[in-house]
């Protein structure tokens, strides 16, 4: 068991470690089988396609080109047009698997031919990309455990967004799809051992923004973590679980669940539209991550760059996109897929120094690759008496986290478990039992992804030949700040508010000021440099600072003996009234 705290990610000794070895070994002859495996169920499935829609058009229709699929599914099969226009910039139809035909097919439309011609494109993708790929292949350098024939592939890493390192020249994830990669493989003398971290993004996902104790329970209660928030929803929403409906539902879960909370807000497909409002509904229910969705807009209102914090304290900035809302939802996903790419470069670094310390080298042990949340290491046979080290790592905690799981199997191709090598890993587990760690979870840090924007309603009454009357209200924290403005025209009444601003010791740890008033607009600093930014409003949004400034209004004029110009606030805005305390951080 590992625990991590407050440690520092070392990005610089993960990317050497990665770009280490600089190339993978493939199976040829593995590698060739699969390919035509995959082309001859791509043909089948096209003929299968044909002559689905041969029979339903009673052979007029006998082709798999875009027009012909097209006309069959529009003329034949009754699917309004609509679905087919991928963009509203375009005015040509499209059968885009993802955007159009997909869409089609959850609908219930031309079921039947749809799941034969889909697959029949997805795997032809497929085959088109591994063609792609051997092209590449270098002379055979190497044999493997079973004296297979292993070619070469060299390849080039960075550092890309929400701190993933990905591969390129050529993409060596993105090409060998996951039923295909087992013929990654490795030279004579070494074995590779492949570790899976378990729905690890929807783990810190969870820990960082859905927690609560009762949600725990259910969380660390159910081994299938789709069923506990299923049943957190369910509870959340007064609804009745039921486990027959879930099972039902748990593609849906294990599919829309992360897109949801990177702010998906609807789908074309009418199941998994109701799935998404009910799941959205949840999620704004969640204080850590109505507050995190609350911050984003906050910040983008204020109009500065928007640098997002990841659990473990670095920074990253996040695009601006066209619109508040394109921004927010790009931003939303920031710490989850930050926080699991540093949990993966902390656990590889941890791993490799546990079996340095132990006066291994690079040559008895390295990274081998990363598959996201996988990360795969090359390793020497004998390296497998200190196989223990691995057990280590099967939980992990963070803070006061629920814990996260990380298994690793052993292999001479990877995903090809061999029974050998299992069998060795246990024994070493058992021999060295002792040594593996038992620690326990810490308390938890606030953790804030991005800071905080002071947002104050502010709202003025003039008393004639007695100044102006102000009252500044953070809705948030239900405060108020008062100010008498020797002020009646709306000029010197706009000074009068940006001076008493800039007076104002404001409380530290806030990116800047929102500040709504119905008098004007514009942008500012206080004397300390923090950003405020004044945003024209209309007097109803601004209906709780107009109570208090009719309540301080009324309480000023009989201290001065004046008339008011208004009534008090309503009886229904007394309670609240009363309930606003004295915004002492703001006074002068």
């Amino acid at each position: 068991m590992v625990k991590y705290s407050n440690e520092t990610v070392n990005f610089d000794l993960y990317e050497k470690r990665i770009r280490q070895s600089g190339y993978v070994l493939y199976d040829r002859t593995a590698f060739k089988v699969a390919r035509n495996m995959l082309f001859g169920d791509s043909g089948v499935l096209k003929l299968m396609a044909i002559d689905t829609m041969a029979q339903r058009t009673r052979c007029r229709k006998q082709g798999i080109i875009k027009e012909q699929v097209l006309s069959y599914l529009i003329d034949w099969e009754g699917v309004p047009e609509h679905y087919f226009i991928k963009d509203r910039s375009s005015s040509s139809l499209s059968i885009d698997m993802k955007k159009c035909l997909s869409v089609v097919y959850e609908n219930g439309y031309a079921s039947e031919f749809l799941e034969y011609y889909m697959e029949h494109r997805s795997l032809l993708s497929l085959v088109n990309k591994m063609d792609k790929l051997m092209e590449r292949f270098c002379n055979e350098t190497a044999v493997n455990e079973y004296g297979l024939p292993l070619s070469q592939i060299t390849y080039s890493v960075s550092q890309q967004a929400n701190f993933r390192y990905n591969y390129k020249d050529p993409d060596i994830i993105a090409v060998i799809p996951k039923r295909t990669a087992s013929c990654l493989s490795v030279e004579k003398g070494y074995l590779l051992a492949w570790g899976d971290f378990a729905q690890s993004d929807f783990r810190v996902a969870y820990n960082l923004f859905l927690r609560s104790e009762e949600n725990d329970r259910l969380m660390l209660k159910y081994e299938d973590k789709y069923e506990a928030l299923a049943r957190m929803v369910a509870k959340e929403l007064g609804h009745k679980f039921d486990y027959e409906e879930f099972k039902r539902d748990r593609k849906l879960y294990k599919t829309l669940t992360l897109a949801t909370m990177y702010g998906t807000r609807g789908s074309k497909i009418k199941e998994q539209d109701t799935f998404i409002s009910v799941l959205s509904k949840f999620l704004m229910r969640c204080p850590k991550y109505k507050a995190y969705y609350s911050g984003l807009n906050d910040l983008c209102q204020l109009g500065l760059p928007l640098t997002i914090t990841s659990y473990f304290n670095n920074e990253q900035a996040s695009p601006e996109k066209s619109s508040i809302d394109a921004t927010v939802n790009r931003a939303l996903n920031c710490p989850v897929q930050s926080g699991t790419s540093e949990l993966v470069i902390l656990t590889v670094n941890k791993i490799l120094d546990c079996f340095y310390s132990r006066g291994y080298t690079e040559d008895d042990i390295c990274v081998y690759c990363v598959r996201h949340d996988e990360p795969v290491f090359k390793m020497k046979k004998e390296v497998m008496k200190d196989s223990w080290i691995f057990e280590n790592f099967k939980t992990i905690l963070v803070d006061d986290w629920t814990p996260l799981s990380l298994t690793f199997e052993f292999g001479y191709n990877y995903l090809v478990a061999d029974k050998d090598l299992t069998a060795r890993f246990n024994k070493s587990v058992a021999e060295n039992a002792s040594r593996i760690d038992t620690v326990e979870g810490t308390s938890g840090k606030v953790y804030k992804p991005v800071p905080s924007v002071l947002k104050l309603q502010v709202y003025n009454i003039c008393v004639p030949g007695h100044g102006t009357v102000i009252a500044y209200y953070d809705e948030s924290r239900n405060k108020v700040h008062y100010s008498i403005a020797q002020a009646e025209d709306v000029e010197h009444i706009k000074l009068a508010i940006r001076q008493e601003l800039h007076s104002l010791s404001l409380e530290a740890g806030y990116k800047g000021v929102i500040v709504s008033t119905a008098c004007f607009e514009g942008e500012d600093y206080n004397q300390t440099g923090l950003y405020i930014r004044y945003k024209l409003t209309t007097v109803y949004a601004l209906n709780k600072a107009t109570n208090l400034a009719k309540y301080a209004t009324c309480v000023y004029c009989k201290s001065v003996g004046a008339v008011s110009p208004v009534n008090p606030p309503v009886a229904s805005y007394e309670g609240f009234v009363r309930s606003v305390t004295k915004f002492e951080e703001m006074e002068a």
